[in-house]
């Protein structure tokens, strides 16, 4: 006569089904069940074999979990709710966003200078970076990138840049439900100090030497662009965005379209003589824009910057280094910092301190102006004798 599996009740809401057939250490084999009752239904639920390595002490464990999660309506109440979780979870988890799917959405939302400066760091810079998941980034990543770019010979206020990118990527990505939030102590972006202090200038006999130059250039409308740069401190993208109609020959004006600005802003700086009349001499082209089709990394202006290297301090760079030497002509000059700051369009003053040590001219000037109106009130004074007498 065959034998029969017989049932076990070890502890309430657990049932031991004790086998035949199967061993484990020596004596039957037990399978472990729940029976319990939710919103008045019965459930039964599977465990598995004590060889598997359930126990009583695990199924009281189970048990209570899943009583807990119906008493707070927090979690699945069943095993199956669970095992169906656990799947989405781990689909989720293959399907989580990488940096470059982030990436991909978000550039759409970029524009002009933004969009073409991000393009160039994701390129060149952070290929490595994209393929990862952005739940699995973390600060030592960010650590080893940073220190990869510094080793790389970068400028801090680059590397500055790109780290902050991946920033941008991930917070916006967050804000945008693509992924979660990252925790401060999982995900940290420790950013490299950055001097910005640091300023370029021509001495007078360089000055001469590199507008000499230019005007030994032959291609003269892409000289022309240079020495723009030179008269106006306008930013090398802004620069070659300039188009014909941004130039009001009437009201003496140019106009920095927002699209093509740092600060996303629409500005305007003044047309002067010299302005006018450079642009005056640009032969015209087949093109809305001033400088044609032209670009910062097009062949012609690669082949000008290297004709003028020479002609330039050792570390000069061509373009920015003349916004530089701009904006610190008019601080020796006496401009104030207020002007400076309209004329190079900066969002806020901060920019422009950098420029403040070559002010001493006008701030000594501005000093003097109340020991001046102290003599010039004594030599009133002298003047009408009466006005000494005290009364």
């Amino acid at each position: 006569m065959a034998k029969v599996e017989k049932w076990e009740t070890p502890a309430p809401g657990i049932r031991c089904r004790i086998s035949v057939k199967r061993m484990h250490r020596g004596r039957p084999d037990r399978y472990f069940t729940l029976r319990f009752k939710l919103a008045g239904k019965e459930h039964h639920e599977r465990l598995g074999w004590a060889s598997d390595g359930w126990n009583l002490a695990k199924a009281k464990t189970e048990l209570a979990k899943l009583k807990a999660a119906a008493a707070t309506g927090e979690g699945p109440v069943t095993l199956r709710e669970r095992r169906e979780a656990a799947q989405k979870e781990r689909e989720a988890a293959l399907n989580a966003p990488t940096v470059q799917s982030v990436w991909e959405a978000y550039r759409l939302t970029l524009r002009g200078r933004v969009l073409g400066n991000s393009d160039g760091y994701v390129r060149n810079h952070l290929q490595a970076v994209m393929p990862m998941k952005i739940e699995a980034l973390r600060t030592c990543h960010i650590d080893a990138l940073r220190k990869e770019l510094t080793e790389k010979g970068l400028a801090a206020a680059t590397v500055r840049l790109i780290l902050a990118l991946i920033r941008q990527i991930v917070f916006w990505g967050a804000k945008h439900g693509f992924n979660r939030q990252p925790m401060l102590h999982e995900l940290y972006f420790p950013m490299p100090k950055v001097d910005n202090l640091i300023t370029e200038n021509l001495t007078d006999e360089q000055l001469f030497t590199f507008l000499t130059a230019l005007d030994n250039y032959p291609e003269k409308t892409v000289a022309a662009s240079m020495k723009l740069a030179l008269l106006t401190g306008i930013r090398r993208f802004a620069l070659f965005s300039l188009r014909w109609d941004d130039v009001d020959f009437i009201n003496k004006h140019i106009c920095l379209r927002g699209e093509h600005a740092k600060n996303g802003k629409t500005e305007f700086i003044p047309l002067t003589p010299a302005v006018e009349e450079l642009l005056n001499n640009i032969q015209p082209v087949e093109s809305e824009l001033i400088f044609g089709q032209t670009n910062f990394q097009s062949r012609s202006i690669k082949k000008l910057i290297e004709y003028v290297k020479p002609f330039l301090p050792a570390g000069f760079r061509p373009y920015h280094g003349l916004r530089h030497c701009y904006a610190s002509r008019l601080a020796s000059g006496g401009a104030s910092l207020f002007e400076i700051q309209k004329l190079l369009t900066h969002g806020n003053a901060s920019m422009t301190q950098r420029y403040a040590h070559l002010c001493d001219s006008s701030l000594r000037r501005a000093a003097n102006i109340m020991s001046d109106e102290l003599k010039r009130v004594s030599k009133s004074a002298a003047q009408k004798p009466n006005a000494l007498k005290t009364p």
